[in-house]
């Protein structure tokens, strides 16, 4: 491989058939008296077959990387939470449609919690409740992407003792999550469970568990799911991640603390993205360390529970950490992920409304090779 002495040469020289010697270097040498310089020119000759030697070994090197090198491919995830709720389920049959309409293909939904979003005490079973406005055509239409989901339930799936119809709902679902690439965790475990890992494109992506403000299943440091997330991210050490849950670390009223281990972890492996939902808006928050201040580098949180449900209202944030945001009706909408084989990433929020894009962005994951 390029080593900086032939990095430097390469700044200093053309390559070689390209002009290098014309005019130069060994014109020069020429030039020397042969009685008084014939070791100079020697030595000089000597050098510059050493040159012309280091970059043929670096085009060599140049031309093997490029044809060993694999194409960079890219993944797009639709990435939203807070979807089917009885009366406003045109909200999410529109962002629905956002997603059947995107191009590229939507290969996978991250669907983070309140996916069938009844109130408390609930009208009916929730698995009835999926079936009734989650699923139809009629309804959220949200069923065509049953197949291709990776959910977790949110605090509204808990009202039902231990949110048994949403595990009943995506029974299925569950167990082909488990045959998934580097699949990892207890994804259909009604009692404890409904928390796992899996591999999308050379990424390691988390989805966890927040229940009802982790009342449940915790989150804390310690606790069976926070541990095992800190063993399972030990494994894939300097691999791009990013986690998905539904109540968020921080907001504009504080946050849900619970989740402080889940963050800290992450922060720890160097993730890049987490996404939850849970407030009823969008907002993309500026790079954050553990304590949730201004960090270069840091971790990058949105919050995307706009997928239907009723709004909230937008907040400000009275240390400007929020980049971007917006809240009603007007901010309802979808969030798509693209994962690149090399590290890569990029996002944008599209709005239901009309399609059109209210925030964008890329980067590179700080655990890309």
């Amino acid at each position: 491989m390029r080593t900086l002495r032939s990095i430097a040469l390469v700044s200093l020289f053309a390559l070689p058939g390209y002009g290098f010697g014309c005019g130069g270097a060994d014109e020069a040498s020429s030039e020397a008296p042969a009685a008084d310089g014939g070791a100079d020119v020697r030595a000089d000759t000597a050098g510059d077959d050493a040159v012309a030697d280091a970059l043929d070994d670096d085009a060599t090197d140049a031309r093997v990387d490029a044809e060993t090198a694999p194409p960079v491919t890219k993944v797009t995830l639709a990435v939203l939470g807070d979807v089917a709720q009885a009366g406003r389920t045109q909200y999410a049959r529109a962002n629905a449609a956002l997603i059947t309409k995107h191009a590229p293909k939507v290969s996978a939904g991250l669907f983070f919690g309140d996916l069938a979003r009844q109130s408390n005490p609930p009208t009916m079973p929730l698995k009835e409740y999926f079936d009734k406005y989650w699923k139809p055509a009629t309804a959220a239409n949200f069923g065509q992407f049953d197949g291709i989901a990776f959910p977790v339930p949110g605090n509204h799936e808990y009202f039902e003792t231990n949110a048994k119809g949403y595990f009943d709902y995506f029974a299925t679902r569950l167990d082909a999550i488990k045959k998934v690439p580097g699949y990892s965790g207890v994804v259909d475990t009604v009692v404890g469970g409904g928390y796992y890992a899996f591999d999308v494109n050379g990424w390691r992506v988390y989805a966890l568990n927040t229940n009802g403000g982790c009342d449940v299943i915790e989150c804390k440091a310690g606790s069976p799911q926070e541990t095992w997330l800190k063993d399972d991210l030990a494994k894939h050490p300097g691999v791009p991640t990013v986690a998905y849950w539904h109540e968020p670390r921080f907001t504009c009223g504080g946050g849900n603390g619970e989740t402080a281990g889940f963050w800290n972890d992450l922060f720890d492996a160097k993730a890049d993205l987490v996404f939850a939902g849970h407030t009823h808006y969008y907002q993309r928050w500026k790079p954050l360390n553990k304590a949730g201040a201004l960090a270069t580098p840091g971790l990058t949180q949105l919050i995307v529970g706009s997928g239907g449900v009723t709004p909230g209202d937008d907040c400000k944030d009275s240390a400007g950490r929020i980049a971007k945001s917006i809240g009603g009706d007007a901010g309802m909408g979808v969030l798509f992920l693209t994962l690149g084989s090399d590290g890569s990433y990029a996002y944008e929020y599209r709005v239901q409304s009309d399609g059109s894009v209210f925030d964008s962005g890329s980067g590179k994951s700080r655990n890309a090779k």
